[in-house]
């Protein structure tokens, strides 16, 4: 059985990564400032979901924006609501479960404190799979 070679990542494979990380963060600056330049001008009074608006370049092509309207949840001011709504019969009723989801989410400090046993058992409830390395080069400053 032949043995696959390793990767043999050369200063050149650096070189080229880092120029085009350096071209596509300029680029995505430059698209995100034409973005909101082309849905001010186009979108001048967005509603919550999908908008459109026609080009009129006469093959019925529209542009098509999605406003996003991004909500988060005070948690210490949800539970002085839930505490009010449970004292007082005046108020609304609201049926903060069915407002409020809640999404489990790994603690990895405390995580990284279990014993070899309560990590093998708590890993059975989890979907363990590598995220996208990050990685970039660092070029000491002038003088140092």
């Amino acid at each position: 059985m032949a043995l696959i070679p390793e990767r043999q990542v050369t200063l050149a494979h650096l070189k080229e990564w880092y120029e085009l990380k350096q071209q596509l963060d300029e680029i995505k600056n430059k698209e995100v400032v034409l973005r909101q330049f082309i849905t001010a001008g186009l979108f001048t009074e967005p509603v919550e979901g999908t908008n459109t608006h026609p080009l009129n370049d006469g093959t019925g092509a529209v542009a098509k924006m999605t406003y996003v309207i991004n909500r988060t949840v005070d948690e210490e001011l949800l539970e002085e609501l839930d505490k009010s709504l449970q004292a007082d019969n005046n108020l609304p009723k609201l049926d903060l479960t069915k407002l409020v989801k809640w999404k489990p989410e790994v603690s990895i400090k405390e995580y990284r404190t279990l014993t070899e046993e309560e990590r093998h058992l708590f890993d059975q409830v989890l979907t363990i799979k590598p995220g996208m390395p990050g990685l970039d080069i660092m070029i000491p400053k002038k003088g140092s």
